[in-house]
């Protein structure tokens, strides 16, 4: 009788410090809540990671979870849509098309590359450094229905960087928010966090292109100096 081959019993190590998570962009949860309870009966994750949920916080309850939003909030979290364009003026019906489907509260453009003239999106209001109606690198657009009020970046910009804020008032919140563009062979100051930092109020938003090197381009030297930023 030929012998039989061996074989091996497979075994499943998990480290007990190394969390369960589950990342869903769920594009609404009201209809899919039963179906995430049935997956956490087959497996309770440590931590459920959701976007998009487009309810209020009242009805994301899950039974033996605690659900968090930002800054506290109870009512749709904010919708933010940051990109960098490289040239809007040919995109811009796929940015209408993209609003009709999802009613961003703001967007954060870099590089749009046209004058102001050619950028109008109905609903939103669009805004630029010191009100600079040519060219401009760096643009955010307001939702109409948020009440905001465009913010003096002057003291944060350079040559090589430009900044331009908003103060948009959501409930009882208020949040500075900001999109920037660094040029390739720009430089991106330091000082500049320190000054948003100590002269804006409520809660800061910094979206943009820093155009950041990674150490594996051969420096890591100003993602640093972005990453100090945002961890402060």
């Amino acid at each position: 009788m030929p012998a039989q081959p061996k074989t091996r019993k497979r075994t499943s190590v998990q480290s007990p410090s190394c969390p369960s998570i589950l990342q869903w962009n769920i594009n609404g949860l009201c209809g899919r809540l039963a179906h995430v309870r049935d997956e956490l009966l087959r497996r309770p994750y440590d931590v459920l990671l959701i976007q998009e949920p487009k309810l209020e916080a009242s009805k994301l309850d899950i039974s033996g979870y605690t659900s968090y939003t930002c800054c506290g909030a109870k009512k749709h979290p904010w919708a933010v849509l940051y990109w960098n364009s490289n040239g809007l003026r040919g995109r811009l019906a796929q940015v209408r098309d993209e609003l009709s489907r999802r009613p961003y509260d703001v967007l954060l453009i870099q590089e749009p590359k046209a004058d102001v003239a050619d950028l109008n999106i109905s609903g939103y209001t669009l805004h630029t450094c010191c009100g600079a109606k040519k060219n401009p690198c760096a643009i955010p657009y307001v939702n109409n229905s948020l009440p905001h009020c465009g913010i003096d970046t002057r003291d944060y910009c350079s040559a090589r960087a430009e900044i331009v804020g908003v103060r948009i008032r959501r409930g009882e919140q208020e949040f500075s928010v900001f999109t920037c563009y660094v040029h390739l062979v720009g430089q991106w100051r330091s000082r500049a966090h320190a000054t948003i930092r100590a002269t804006e109020t409520g809660h800061i938003i910094l979206g943009g292109d820093f155009n950041a090197h990674n150490e594996l381009w051969g420096t890591n030297r100003r993602m640093r100096g972005v990453g100090d930023f945002s961890a402060t």
